[in-house]
């Protein structure tokens, strides 16, 4: 069960946020520069705070017009069987859908 005190938001972390929960998970960085470069080439993201602190986020990426896949969901260790995960899938598919619905009737009118 999520803690009353989480805030899910529909933005990308900071990178410094990003790069530092990657490492803390024993994923390595590749320099911010680039790690940078892959926020912003994400199509949407979901992140989780706690007291203004990044605990846990993921992303969607792809081409934007057919493929599309979840990727880098991370949950600090922390904070781990709480319910975060799968709140940030639910957010982020629940997000997919919405813009499917906008894509389909532009390619309709398109």
């Amino acid at each position: 069960m999520m803690h009353t005190n989480y805030t899910v938001k529909e933005s990308p972390p900071s990178v410094e946020d990003f790069a530092s929960l990657r490492k803390l998970i024993g994923w390595s960085n590749p320099c911010l520069s680039v790690v940078q470069k892959s926020i912003d080439a994400s199509l949407f993201w979901a992140t989780i705070y706690l007291d203004n602190n990044l605990v846990g986020c993921g992303r969607v990426i792809g081409d934007g017009a057919m493929y599309f896949y979840i990727q880098d969901v991370i949950i600090h260790p922390e904070h781990q069987n709480k319910g975060l995960g799968s709140k940030i899938m639910n957010t982020l598919i629940s997000t997919f859908r919405v813009l499917l619905r906008t894509w389909r009737n532009h390619w309709l009118v398109g």
